[in-house]
């Protein structure tokens, strides 16, 4: 009892000399506020996580007030010497965590008393972009600080760094001079990470380097200017993304072989990987990262010409059809992606004219046809659901909808034959009949988010076919669609 009080007396002591120095700091001279600092980022290297975050808040808050109250003009040095302060000592969770926060997206006035009535260019308001410019400028001493985290044997300095990076990479915008630097950066800390043994690491650490490689894609994505993820997979840098997601999702990663282990319900509970995999609650968080940057290296390796060794990727076991669907259940904008990247696959071999391997997996368990049919099961065959997505910013359906009913029109004798196999086929054409009216209904009404011509277009093509029974012409097909 009389230690918990010492502990609780000390920390009191700490967190009141860390609001007396956020006091001090604002009418503090340069060489005290100096001082301050150096004092703040000590005691946010601390052991004790209530200190430390004590002192981060306390560094936060000064450094953006300070930003707020200095002139449009000195803005980008003050930001630069935050930067450059946090940055020159030995790497901390917190102080990546600090950093995370000075790159969240936030402007001048959000620390403003009162209006400014001084004229200020618009990249200086945002504070957000006067950080990131100044992390890509000390990119030596950032890339040191963020290998020095990646390589801890500290869990949490090691989710830190992965997360630290994420959010770099979330800001392309932010970054457009220096996007080969951050590309690099990227490159850097995938190299470690793909040499990692995941048997032993916590799950969030593997959710953590998925989220790092998804969000390393989006941004080479979003720097080809470009509003689809139709660009140029020939890329040195895309090409070099899809090696490092390669090497760790192929069949021999820690990463692949648990995650089938978990698929199948094999894995064993005395196996060092088991609580590294598997959460208290469920292992499918970890699994939808994995499906999902398992399903974008698939198409993009597709994609790439320039290597047809990526081909190999195609060739890895991948869970059945069920068992996707049983993963992605609750996560529908991840179930959305999913599909559509595997939907990227057959069209990639549609337009080749050779059809899918002969592999049972990728040619019967995981076909476009059957797929989609399992999706609108999965929505309860309810037409309402379906409509609900698309009007939803939160999934893609619409652009994974209007691209598989192209494809289902056009190959109509193989997508009825799928659904007849299934007993699928009068359900599926109801739930799409249905749909369309409904569409159609809210769209008169001025009640649909956007212009849904092209989708409905797509449906009344299926639907005649599917009345007529019979294949329209392509040249019709095309005209229609």
């Amino acid at each position: 009892m009389a230690r918990d009080d010492a502990d609780r007396d000390g920390w009191l002591a700490v967190y009141k000399r860390v609001q007396s120095a956020v006091t001090q700091y604002a009418t503090a001279d340069t060489e005290t506020q100096g001082i301050l600092t150096t004092e703040l980022l000590k005691i946010a290297d601390s052991d004790d996580p209530g200190v430390a975050f004590a002192a981060v808040q306390g560094l936060r808050r000064v450094f953006l007030e300070e930003i707020a109250s200095s002139s449009p003009q000195k803005r980008r040095q003050v930001a630069s010497h935050h930067v450059r302060s946090v940055l020159g000592s030995t790497p901390s969770p917190y102080r990546a965590q600090l950093l995370r926060q000075l790159l969240k997206k936030q402007t001048v006035e959000d620390h403003q008393g009162g209006d400014s009535e001084e004229e200020e260019d618009d990249d200086d308001k945002d504070i957000h972009v006067l950080y990131s410019c100044s992390v890509i400028q000390e990119v030596d001493s950032f890339g040191q600080f963020l290998l020095h985290l990646v390589d801890a044997a500290d869990a949490s300095a090691v989710t830190e760094g992965m997360l630290l990076t994420s959010d770099l990479l979330k800001r392309p915008q932010d970054i457009e001079d220096c996007r080969d630097q951050v590309h690099q950066l990227a490159m850097s800390v995938g190299d470690h990470v793909i040499s990692w043994n995941f048997d032993v690491r916590p799950t969030y650490l593997a959710c953590g380097v998925i989220d790092f490689m998804i969000d390393w894609r989006a941004f080479l994505v979003k720097n080809a200017d470009c509003d689809t993820e139709e660009v140029d997979e020939d890329s040195t840098e895309r090409v070099e993304w899809l090696v490092t997601a390669q090497r760790l999702v192929n069949s021999s990663s820690s990463i692949t072989t648990q995650a089938m282990l978990l698929c199948r319900e094999q894995i064993d509970s005395n196996h060092a990987c088991s609580d590294a995999f598997i959460s208290s609650s469920s292992s499918y968080p970890f699994l939808q990262k994995w499906l999902l940057l398992l399903s974008m290296a698939m198409k993009d390796s597709l994609d790439n010409a320039s290597d047809p060794s990526f081909g190999v990727l195609c060739e890895l076991p991948l869970p059945m059809r069920s068992q996707i669907m049983a993963i992605l259940t609750e996560q529908d904008d991840v179930l959305v992606d999913v599909l559509d990247h595997l939907l990227g696959i057959t069209l990639h071999f549609d337009d080749r004219g050779i059809g899918l391997p002969d592999s049972l997996l990728h040619k019967s368990e995981l076909h476009a046809d059957t797929l989609f049919s399992d999706l609108v099961k999965n929505l309860g065959d309810d037409h309402l659901v379906l409509v609900d997505m698309l009007m939803s910013s939160e999934t893609r359906m619409l652009e994974y909808l209007v691209r598989y009913l192209r494809r289902c029109v056009l190959t109509w004798p193989e997508a009825r034959e799928a659904w007849t196999q299934e007993n699928r086929l009068e359900v599926v054409m109801s739930v799409l009949i249905r749909l369309r009216m409904e569409v159609e209904k809210l769209f008169a009404s001025g009640v649909f988010p956007y212009n849904p011509s092209p989708l409905l277009r797509r449906l009344i093509s299926l639907e005649e076919a599917y009345e007529h029974d019979e294949e329209p012409s392509d040249e019709g097909v095309i005209e229609n669609c």
